[in-house]
Protein backbone atom coordinates (compact mmCIF):
# COMPACT_ATOMS: atom_id res chain seq x y z
CA UNK A 1 0.00 0.00 0.00
CA UNK A 2 1.68 3.58 -0.75
CA UNK A 3 -0.08 6.37 0.30
CA UNK A 4 0.82 10.11 1.27
CA UNK A 5 2.70 9.77 4.62
CA UNK A 6 4.36 6.33 3.82
CA UNK A 7 4.28 3.05 2.49
CA UNK A 8 3.56 -0.75 3.63
CA UNK A 9 4.52 -3.64 1.75
CA UNK A 10 3.65 -7.44 3.07
CA UNK A 11 5.23 -9.92 1.33
CA UNK A 12 4.26 -13.93 2.30
CA UNK A 13 4.31 -14.76 5.96
CA UNK A 14 6.80 -11.84 6.86
CA UNK A 15 6.67 -9.13 9.14
CA UNK A 16 5.56 -5.96 7.37
CA UNK A 17 7.97 -3.34 5.71
CA UNK A 18 7.56 0.09 6.62
CA UNK A 19 8.44 3.09 5.13
CA UNK A 20 7.07 6.59 6.22
CA UNK A 21 8.01 10.26 4.44
CA UNK A 22 11.19 11.48 6.31
CA UNK A 23 11.23 14.81 3.68
CA UNK A 24 8.34 15.79 1.07
CA UNK A 25 10.44 16.99 -1.46
CA UNK A 26 7.29 17.18 -4.51
CA UNK A 27 7.13 14.16 -6.47
CA UNK A 28 10.12 11.99 -4.37
CA UNK A 29 10.48 12.11 -0.80
CA UNK A 30 13.28 10.65 1.19
CA UNK A 31 11.68 8.31 3.72
CA UNK A 32 12.50 6.41 6.64
CA UNK A 33 12.07 3.02 7.96
CA UNK A 34 9.28 2.28 10.78
CA UNK A 35 10.29 -0.35 13.03
CA UNK A 36 7.35 -3.29 13.31
CA UNK A 37 6.85 -4.67 16.49
CA UNK A 38 5.71 -8.04 16.71
CA UNK A 39 2.16 -8.55 17.95
CA UNK A 40 1.55 -10.27 20.97
CA UNK A 41 -0.79 -12.82 20.28
CA UNK A 42 0.11 -16.43 20.28
CA UNK A 43 -0.84 -17.41 17.24
CA UNK A 44 -0.15 -14.93 14.07
CA UNK A 45 -0.21 -14.79 10.18
CA UNK A 46 -1.70 -17.42 8.43
CA UNK A 47 -1.38 -19.90 11.64
CA UNK A 48 -3.98 -17.32 13.67
CA UNK A 49 -6.14 -16.93 10.68
CA UNK A 50 -6.32 -20.60 10.57
CA UNK A 51 -7.51 -21.24 14.14
CA UNK A 52 -9.90 -18.48 13.99
CA UNK A 53 -11.59 -19.98 11.01
CA UNK A 54 -11.45 -23.44 12.70
CA UNK A 55 -12.85 -21.88 16.05
CA UNK A 56 -15.56 -20.57 14.08
CA UNK A 57 -16.16 -23.99 12.52
CA UNK A 58 -16.51 -25.71 15.61
CA UNK A 59 -18.17 -22.95 18.17
CA UNK A 60 -19.33 -19.95 15.75
CA UNK A 61 -17.04 -17.53 17.44
CA UNK A 62 -16.81 -14.70 15.62
CA UNK A 63 -13.37 -14.23 13.54
CA UNK A 64 -11.76 -11.18 13.86
CA UNK A 65 -12.55 -10.40 10.13
CA UNK A 66 -15.23 -11.69 8.33
CA UNK A 67 -15.36 -12.12 4.56
CA UNK A 68 -18.49 -9.62 4.06
CA UNK A 69 -16.29 -6.56 5.28
CA UNK A 70 -14.16 -7.67 2.43
CA UNK A 71 -16.57 -8.46 -0.19
CA UNK A 72 -16.72 -5.10 -2.20
CA UNK A 73 -12.80 -5.21 -2.19
CA UNK A 74 -12.99 -8.98 -3.73
CA UNK A 75 -15.26 -7.59 -5.92
CA UNK A 76 -12.85 -4.68 -7.31
CA UNK A 77 -10.13 -7.30 -7.52
CA UNK A 78 -11.89 -9.65 -9.89
CA UNK A 79 -13.18 -7.08 -12.35
CA UNK A 80 -9.63 -5.32 -12.26
CA UNK A 81 -8.45 -8.47 -13.18
CA UNK A 82 -11.75 -9.14 -15.93
CA UNK A 83 -10.77 -5.59 -16.99
CA UNK A 84 -6.84 -6.34 -17.89
CA UNK A 85 -7.94 -9.15 -19.54
CA UNK A 86 -10.60 -7.92 -22.13
CA UNK A 87 -9.13 -4.58 -21.98
CA UNK A 88 -12.36 -2.18 -21.27
CA UNK A 89 -13.87 -1.00 -18.24
CA UNK A 90 -16.02 -3.77 -16.08
CA UNK A 91 -19.06 -2.79 -13.69
CA UNK A 92 -19.27 -3.89 -10.25
CA UNK A 93 -22.57 -4.93 -8.82
CA UNK A 94 -22.85 -4.20 -5.41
Amino acid sequence: MIGTKGTLRFEKDQMPNIEVVAEAKGFSSKMKPLPVRPAKVKYTNMHGGLRQMLAFLRTGAKPETESHDNIKSLAMVFAAIESATIGRRVKISV
